[in-house]
């Protein structure tokens, strides 16, 4: 993971990062239908802005890991979902937990194979 990601400013990031298209969440519920049911994942979930949409659009088993802690307190303020402070190179969780898995704006940031084999298991 780059390293220089846990130094963003948090407040800045919020209010410079767009939010996403209502269409986007439409597509992943075609792909998905039981989107209510499964457990997802966002990796990287910054200051959970993408996160908010899924919620707000009935993800119900949503778990947001971010290695910011300043992100996470956007994250915390809102609540509906399971937080984990962590980098996606070590996940606190067991294997095969997630259905679904979304990288809204992260995926740049932790292109390795490391990353990789964690998400992969």
């Amino acid at each position: 993971m780059n390293s220089d990601f846990t130094n963003y400013n948090a407040n800045v990031y919020h209010e410079s990062r767009p939010s996403y298209p209502l269409e986007l969440i439409e597509t992943i519920k075609e792909y998905a239908p039981k989107f209510r049911e499964i457990n997802s994942i966002e990796i990287g979930a910054g200051t959970g802005k993408f996160s908010k949409l899924l919620l707000r659009e009935g993800f119900k088993n949503l778990t947001c890991i971010e290695p910011n802690n300043n992100m996470l307190n956007y994250l915390e303020a809102s609540g509906g979902y399971r937080l984990i402070n962590c980098s996606c190179e070590n996940i606190p969780i067991e294997n095969e937990s997630f259905d679904l898995f979304f990288f809204a704006q992260s995926l740049h940031w932790f292109c390795n194979l490391k990353a990789r084999e964690e998400i992969d298991r």
